[in-house]
């Protein structure tokens, strides 16, 4: 038993020693990695300080940084009024610029507006300028017109004469008469000169002359007296046509109305020719005879009607009157009739060639 127990022990010290030198190794180890650490905490407690300092700082930098942030919050909100400033800013100028185009429409319109006015206003200048033209080209015709008057009267006033013609027992008788021939040939009514036993001749200039009848013509009631007189010089009258006559144109009746009260100079008046007519008024027989409105009164029978080239067209004769009170003519205004002239050429023709 001794025996058995000896080498029971051997083991276990060897199990001891070894298990007292693994426990020193782990004891030294752990002593080692115990100085490790409290190194490393002695460090560490040494950045603590260091630590705190930054942690504070980084608190300072925190507060900084709330600080700025909320700077940047209100900057942010000061940006925020600024764009919703300028948002207005930019409204409003949106809707000037409306207005504005508004504006520029309604110019555009008012302009155009102005160039349909300026087109009426250059159209009714124009029309204007042809009324003006018109106007003078009229007063041009008046002044034409009554220069060709005043010719007539300057041509033919000459050779228009007034006719006394004496019917015995201290009764006159008298009208007008145009000189036909530069000898003295002078073309009348015939009721001018009827039953005369001696007839005289007026010129114009005041010369007075006798005469005696050539040729009478009751139905047409023509007739034609010679001035007794050497001359060869008389302002004899151009003979027109009668067939050339136009309704409506202007003609000149010459003549010595009422000779006996107004004696000289010759009257002249104007009018138209107002038809072509024929009728059995005056003689019974249809006859064609010049109507005019040129006033024709006692004393221009025998005397000329001219147009406005001075031409002799008719010779007036007689207007239309009717029975006044006791028997008195009461004539008519604007019936005023003259023999043609075309028909007077063949009596003139059949008288003196």
């Amino acid at each position: 038993m001794s025996k058995m127990n000896k080498w029971v022990v051997i083991p276990i010290i060897v199990i001891l020693t070894i298990g007292t030198i693994t426990n020193g190794v782990f004891y030294l180890q752990e002593s080692s990695n115990l100085n490790e650490a409290e190194s490393r905490i002695a460090a560490l407690e040494g950045n603590v300080p260091i630590l705190g300092v930054d942690i504070s700082n980084l608190e300072g930098n925190l507060s900084t940084l709330e600080g700025n942030v909320s700077t940047l919050g209100e900057g942010i909100s000061t940006l925020e009024g600024d764009v919703s400033t300028l948002e207005g800013d930019v409204s409003t100028l949106e809707g000037n610029v409306s207005t504005l185009e508004g504006g520029v429409s309604a110019l555009e319109g008012n302009v155009s507006t102005l160039g349909g006015d300026v087109s009426t206003l250059e159209g009714n200048l124009s029309a204007a300028e042809g009324n003006v033209s018109a106007l003078e080209g009229d007063v041009s015709a008046l002044e034409a017109h009554d220069r060709a008057v005043m010719d007539v009267v300057a041509m033919v006033q000459p050779s228009v004469v007034m006719i006394e013609a004496d019917l015995g027992d201290g009764w006159y008788g008298g009208g007008s008469g145009v000189i036909i021939s530069n000898t003295g040939y002078v073309l009348t009514n015939q009721h001018v000169i009827d039953d005369a036993i001696s007839v005289e001749i007026t010129l114009m200039d005041g010369t007075t002359y006798d005469a005696t009848i050539v040729a009478e013509d009751a139905y047409r009631d023509l007739a034609i007296v010679e001035i007794v007189s050497n001359r060869t010089d008389f302002p004899a009258a151009v003979l027109g046509s009668s067939a050339d006559i136009t309704v409506g144109e202007q003609v000149v009746a010459i003549g010595y109305p009422y000779q006996f009260r107004i004696g000289e100079p010759a009257t002249f008046t104007r009018g138209i020719v107002s038809a072509i007519r024929v009728t059995d008024y005056y003689t019974g027989d249809f006859l064609e005879y010049i109507q005019t409105d040129a006033a024709v009164n006692p004393g221009n029978s025998g005397g000329p009607l001219v147009n406005l080239k001075g031409e002799v067209i008719g010779i007036n004769t007689w207007k239309v009157f009717l029975a006044g009170i006791d028997g008195e003519r009461m004539f008519a205004e604007g019936l005023n009739f003259a023999i043609p002239i075309d028909e007077i050429k063949l009596f003139i023709q059949d008288t003196i060639g």
